[in-house]
């Protein structure tokens, strides 16, 4: 979740049955912005301190890492605010993120979903922002329009992935937010290899005379006729 605001929970209600948080980075004496997760009830997870800071006008990151039976996951929820133009400080606190999580687990995926506010149906911005990713290891998996009005649209929400294999990703209008939901899904259940059957003739003294007598036993008339 992105723009999450500084709501006082005493006001309303925001949990969600089955799921925990919200867990929330919010600004310190400023309103707006603000990132946060909800995660599912059981899941072995924790706040991953390193990649989770605020820039002011710059970049709000939360992340955490998820552990299953496999590997470890790390997911980022991202926010860029819309005013900065100081894209190459983002770029840079981008690369500042990617890098500390590789110190930690180098082999890990990670994901980093969130609103960017970097319209990339404009050729040079997406020229820019695919660089930046890929230099970084990262794949953009968004590739249509996430914020849809009368008369405009862009392509401002986006998912970064470094393991883009056996992931499905989604775009869900809503109807709570002027955004639409972006959502990756992947399977974290490798299949099991199967176990190869080989079938061999050992080739031994015995079984050569066996196969000699054999092929001077055998009627050659309907072949050699």
């Amino acid at each position: 979740l992105q723009e999450v605001w500084n709501i006082k929970e005493n006001t309303i209600n925001l949990t969600i049955d089955g799921y925990l948080g919200p867990i929330k980075k919010l600004r310190e004496n400023q309103n707006g912005g603000g990132v946060a997760f909800y995660i599912k009830s059981g899941t072995d997870f924790n706040i991953v301190n390193d990649l989770t800071f605020i820039k002011p006008d710059e970049i709000e990151v939360l992340t955490i890492k998820i552990k299953t039976s496999r590997k470890a996951h790390f997911i980022t929820s991202l926010y860029r605010p819309p005013r900065n133009n100081k894209l190459q400080k983002f770029y840079e606190s981008l690369e500042y993120l990617v890098n500390k999580k590789n110190t930690i687990d180098k082999n890990a995926t990670h994901d980093i979903l969130g609103d960017y506010n970097i319209n990339l149906l404009n050729n040079k911005l997406r020229e820019d922002f695919f660089e930046n990713s890929l230099c970084n290891g990262l794949l953009p998996i968004i590739t249509r329009p996430t914020r849809i009005t009368e008369n405009t649209c862009s392509l401002i929400d986006n998912i970064l992935t470094n393991d883009p294999i056996n992931t499905q990703s989604y775009i869900m209008p809503s109807t709570i937010s002027d955004h639409f939901h972006v959502i990756l899904s992947r399977s974290t259940n490798k299949e099991k290899s199967k176990t190869l059957e080989t079938t061999f003739r050992p080739i031994t003294e015995e079984n050569i005379a066996l196969l000699k007598e054999q092929l001077s036993n055998f009627n050659w008339n309907n072949i050699l006729a």
